[in-house]
């Protein structure tokens, strides 16, 4: 999809520098720019609504054995989320 966007000029120099900084164009750098954005808004998003929902859940009882038992099966298979 094609997309104008105006800068201000301080911005559009920074832009430009980056780019050239890292050997991408503009357009890709845009392009990875908004999808971070629009990454970062649905997190926020979904956060909220499980926030929302916090409230009206009914947790079961054993909830802290089961988040106990994945965290540990995280740690069994090296996962990037690990915790001791």
């Amino acid at each position: 999809m094609r997309l104008t966007v105006n800068l201000e000029d301080d911005l559009g120099r920074d832009v430009r520098r980056l780019a050239e900084a890292q050997g991408i164009s503009m357009s890709r750098l845009a392009g990875e720019a908004f999808s971070e954005y629009v990454r970062q808004l649905r997190r926020r998003e979904f956060g909220q609504r499980v926030l929302d929902m916090a409230g009206r859940v009914v947790v079961a009882e054993n909830a802290d054995a089961v988040l106990e038992e994945g965290r540990c099966e995280d740690v069994e298979r090296g996962g990037d989320d690990a915790r001791i």
